[in-house]
């Protein structure tokens, strides 16, 4: 193969990677981790600034790890029900029962992780919670994607 026949392969090759890789960013699943990630960051963001003032106000750091995780709840499952995973046509009732569930599930797997990190391991109250909050992120997000907001029955209309 000559130099320019080469050249011209490897140029197909990356075109082609490229495109693959575009249409896998469009991908349904991309767009929901994507957006996942938006809302999930917005609302780390105040998660972590609202835990951060529990501490400083004198809360018992797993007391402010609850207050701070229940303040947005109520945001996150309105954004992730209607814009993450466009299942604004489903029950309402079955997705927030089941949303709420999984959410008690996220909340003790965090403050087991979150006790084991501060009282266990030594580390500071702020930085556990900053690092098992992102650790239980894939969790919430699959338990969202396949189970709070997955195939469930229409609203009645």
């Amino acid at each position: 193969m000559t130099s320019s026949g080469a050249d011209g392969l490897l140029m197909r090759v990356r075109a082609a990677r490229s495109a693959g890789v575009r249409q896998a960013l469009r991908s349904p699943l991309a767009v929901q981790a994507a957006r996942f990630l938006a809302v999930g960051g917005a609302s780390y963001a105040v998660n972590i600034s609202l835990y951060t003032a529990g501490i400083a106000l004198g809360m018992h750091y797993l007391v402010a790890a609850v207050a701070s995780y229940a303040i947005g709840f109520s945001f996150n499952f309105l954004a992730n029900r209607h814009w993450t995973f466009s299942a604004g046509n489903g029950r309402l009732d079955q997705q927030f029962v089941r949303f709420s569930m999984l959410a008690a599930l996220i909340l003790v797997l965090d403050l087991v992780l979150l006790r084991l990190a501060v009282g266990e391991l030594g580390v500071s109250k702020v930085l556990a919670q900053a690092v098992v909050i992102l650790m239980l992120v894939p969790v919430s997000f699959l338990g969202n994607r396949l189970w709070s907001f997955g195939r469930t029955e229409p609203e009645l209309g």
